[in-house]
């Protein structure tokens, strides 16, 4: 997979992945996590090399997650990047906790992972800055 340069720095990669994902689909993704949860909305976000979306809910309870998408190469993909955000909890409370990996291919044709939606940018939001 070839990455984007632009004046010198690299860019994010090319998705890899596309799928058309609904309204039912995202319910039961979150229904799979706990039964109780009722999707409000759901929207695509920008970054990252995998397709990410942050989905809502009904009822001011209840945080935004996030639905990571993985593709089928790196099989280890999921796992590593829950390991790597385990060791940042030790240095900051702003890592992400991997909530649920699903690998089963169950509900979706590819692998994903939900996790809470944390406030700020992507990691690749920074690439350009020098601080």
């Amino acid at each position: 997979m070839a990455a984007r340069v632009v004046q010198g720095l690299q860019m994010a990669p090319e998705r890899r992945t596309t799928l058309e994902l609904d309204r039912e689909t995202i319910q039961r993704i979150v229904q799979n996590l706990d039964p109780g949860l009722v999707a409000d909305g759901f929207a695509r976000l920008h970054g990252g090399s995998t397709e990410v979306y942050r989905i809502d809910f009904a009822g001011a309870d209840c945080e935004p997650l996030v639905l990571k998408i993985y593709p089928d190469e790196p099989e280890w993909g999921p796992a590593k990047e829950k390991l790597v955000a385990g060791w940042f909890t030790e240095l900051t409370p702003l890592a992400p906790k991997w909530l649920a990996i699903d690998e089963s291919r169950s509900l979706l044709p590819l692998r994903y992972a939900l996790l809470p939606l944390l406030p700020g940018r992507s990691l690749r939001g920074w690439v350009a800055e020098p601080d």
